[in-house]
This record gives C-alpha cells, sequence and structure tokens, in this order.
C-alpha cells in the first residue's frame, strides 16, 4: 500500500495523540473521586436519616419536659390555693382534714413529677449530646463530599482538556492524511483495540508478535511502505 514518509509520519502522529486521548478518557472515567463521591452520599443519607430520628426522639423527650414543667408549676399552684384555703378553714376540722388530705395527694404527685422531670431532663441532655454528634458528623461528611468534588473537578478539568486538545489535533492531523488511508487507520485502529499501527520485525508483527510465515512475508515485503498484520490486522509500516 502506498504512502508517502510524510503520510507514514502522519500516521503515527495521529495514533500517538488517539492513544492520549484514549488514556485521558479511561483515567477519567476510572477517577477514584467518583466512587468515594456516591460512597461519601450514601453516608450522608444514612447520617440525615439517624438525624431525623435523633431529633424526632428529641422533640418527644422536650415535648414530656415541657408537659412535666407546666405540671409542676400547676401542682405548686394549687399547693398555696389549698394552703391559702386551710389558713381560712382552720376552725373547721372537717374542711381542715379535707384540705390537708388534698394538701398530701398533690404532695405526692409532685414527687413523684420531681422525680420524672429529673429522669427526663437527664434523658434530654443525653438525646442532645447525641445529636451534636450527628451533627458534627454530618457537618464533616458534607466537608468531605466538598473537597472531593473539587478534587474530581480539579483533576476532571485537567483531563477533559487534555481530551479536548488530543481531539482538535486529531481533526488537524487527519486533514493532511489522504481519505483512503485514513479510512485503514480508523479500520486498524478498531480491530487493534485502540492501537491501529504496527511495525515488520523481521518475521514478527512488531506489536502483536505473532510469526509470519514465508509466503505471506514475501507478499507483504511487496506491500511496502504499508501492509497488514495478517494476525491482527493492524496497519504495518514495512521499513527498507
Amino acid at each position: 500500500m502506498y504512502a508517502s514518509d510524510e503520510e507514514i509520519t502522519l500516521l503515527k502522529q495521529l495514533e500517538t495523540v488517539d492513544r492520549g486521548v484514549a488514556k485521558a478518557r479511561k483515567q477519567f472515567d476510572e477517577l477514584p473521586h467518583r466512587q468515594a463521591i456516591l460512597t461519601t452520599r450514601t453516608k450522608i443519607a444514612d447520617v440525615k436519616k439517624k438525624q431525623a430520628q435523633v431529633r424526632e426522639m428529641l422533640n418527644d423527650a422536650e415535648a414530656s419536659l415541657n408537659a412535666l414543667v407546666s405540671e409542676d408549676e400547676r401542682l405548686n399552684a394549687k399547693q398555696h390555693a389549698i394552703e391559702e384555703k386551710l389558713q381560712e378553714v382552720k376552725g373547721d376540722y372537717r374542711s381542715v382534714e379535707a384540705q390537708t388530705k388534698e394538701l398530701n395527694g398533690v404532695a405526692k404527685r409532685q414527687e413523684k413529677v420531681s422525680v420524672e422531670l429529673e429522669e427526663v431532663s437527664a434523658q434530654v441532655s443525653r438525646v442532645q449530646a447525641v445529636l451534636k454528634q450527628v451533627d458534627e458528623a454530618l457537618s464533616q461528611l458534607h466537608s468531605k463530599e466538598k473537597e472531593l468534588i473539587e478534587s474530581f473537578q480539579a483533576a476532571g478539568t485537567k483531563l477533559q482538556a487534555a481530551i479536548h486538545e488530543g481531539e482538535k489535533a486529531h481533526v488537524q492531523l487527519a486533514e493532511k492524511i489522504n481519505r483512503d488511508l485514513l479510512r485503514e487507520y480508523d479500520e486498524a485502529m478498531r480491530h487493534g483495540g485502540g492501537v491501529a499501527l504496527a511495525v515488520l520485525d523481521g518475521t514478527h508483527c512488531g506489536t502483536c508478535r505473532s510469526a509470519i510465515d514465508p509466503g505471506r512475508l514475501v507478499k507483504i515485503r511487496s506491500e511496502a511502505p504499508l501492509s497488514h498484520c495478517p494476525s491482527c490486522k493492524r496497519l504495518m509500516i514495512v521499513e527498507s
């Protein structure tokens, strides 16, 4: 297959450019940041669920605490009212007995409420501490996500720039190559898994290393400066 020295040089340059683009694309697709970001976002979702659960627990505990505080205030007011009434009816034995009995009931309930207040206050403190830990963990995960995204963008931008420049160089080189020859190159690139060119190395393909039988070797040499490898189908440069 005929090709000028300049075209062979252009083909070599084109392959170098195309392999560089393919490498950059592979690196972009395999950037570890992608999986790290997905993993971090999964953790964020899990922690947010935990955060919602803990906040619900805190709301329930605070509601119970507020209810107990309100009841304690009502009991205190009732205690004072009974004590005042006792002063008013202190000469009436039956009234004193009734008011004293009611006052004792209020005192017992106050003792129980006091214990419950202490327990629920402790529960609120514990839940608040857990919520603080969850909030801090979520904040750290958001910071990590931000760092990963920035790192991914930096690495990805660099690789995308390399891909863009490579594609631009491909177009510029391809314009200088005969269309038929360029078609042969593209076909060889597909067959060769991203490597289009090979060099005849004695009696072997310099790329796939397959041995070439003598009869086929004579034909390849007659097709110089370009032929095809019988095994890998790449464009084979036959150097004189």
